[in-house]
């Protein structure tokens, strides 16, 4: 069971959900085939590479005792470059014209990665549990405004969800409270778009 967690929390990295949520919006939009690879692309080397590599640098020249990450003082560069890389990300899908609706959506995702650099200052939140819960919160988000009801998706993420939180249970890296805390702060900013607008709504509809 050791073992299948350490796969699944290798597989299932902070840095995968990102891409993990473009990758959804991507091939749930009519973009050609050409766009849609620029956006994958473009959130790969920026949500992905650039961070995989910034923590490969840091285990290398000593900066950090493991790949995991495991000590908390030790976490705080690499959520840093995380952030700013996709805040670089978010102004390149701006700047490619990507939908206003995702761009909004994946912005405020940004606002639970600097929750998480905050309350790392004094406790080891679960950096996995945001990045799956940000995952969650983004299909959710986009299937209201489209409408949509997409079940299977919405059992798979919910499914990777107990699949990458339980892991780190299993593996002590962290414990229940940490996971819960990372789980819905993900959650919750990636949803926020859709609280906003609800709440807008009903301001406009009440008498």
């Amino acid at each position: 069971m050791t073992k299948i967690s350490k796969i699944i929390s290798i597989i299932f990295h902070p840095t995968t959900m990102p891409l993990l949520c473009v990758l959804i919006f991507a091939f749930s939009t009519p973009y050609s085939a050409a766009v849609r690879s620029l956006i994958i692309s473009t959130a790969a080397f920026f949500t992905f590479l650039l961070p995989i590599l910034a923590m490969l640098f840091q285990y290398k020249t000593g900066l950090v005792s493991d790949l995991y990450i495991s000590d908390r003082k030790q976490r705080m560069p690499s959520y840093v470059i995380s952030l700013l890389s996709y805040i670089v990300c978010v102004w390149c899908f701006k700047n490619m014209n990507v939908e206003p609706l995702f761009i909004f959506i994946f912005s405020c995702s940004l606002l639970s990665v600097i929750v998480l650099i905050i309350i790392n200052l004094w406790w080891k939140i679960s950096a996995h549990a945001c990045g799956v819960g940000s995952l969650c919160g983004t299909v959710f988000t986009l299937s209201f405004f489209s409408q949509s009801n997409p079940v299977m998706l919405f059992c798979s993420v919910i499914l990777l969800a107990g699949l990458v939180t339980a892991s780190r249970l299993i593996l002590k890296a962290h414990t229940i409270s940490q996971v819960a805390a990372g789980f819905f702060n993900g959650l919750f900013f990636s949803m926020l778009p859709m609280f906003i607008f609800i709440l807008l709504r009903e301001k406009v509809i009440a008498p």
